[in-house]
């Protein structure tokens, strides 16, 4: 690497490493809800809620691993 030059792939790689810890929470959650909505505790309206949440956090960790792989590659 030469000076000045950005380690992207370390970079992107704490990123989705954090971002991996994020959503075990989202997914606990979910996993919660899910049980709640059916004991019925939860309305339709709140059970989709948490199931945007959690969709919106894994896409985001999809997208993230797609581009540290494309890092990877662009690496070799």
């Amino acid at each position: 690497m030469s000076l000045g030059e950005v380690d992207t792939l370390n970079l992107l790689t704490d990123k989705l490493n954090n971002l991996f810890e994020e959503s075990q929470g989202y997914y606990e959650s979910f996993l919660d809800t899910n049980n709640m909505y059916k004991e019925g505790k939860l309305t339709e309206r709140e059970f989709f809620q948490k199931l945007g949440d959690y969709v919106v956090a894994y896409s985001a960790l999809e997208f993230l691993s797609i581009k540290v792989i494309f890092e990877i590659k662009k690496s070799r």
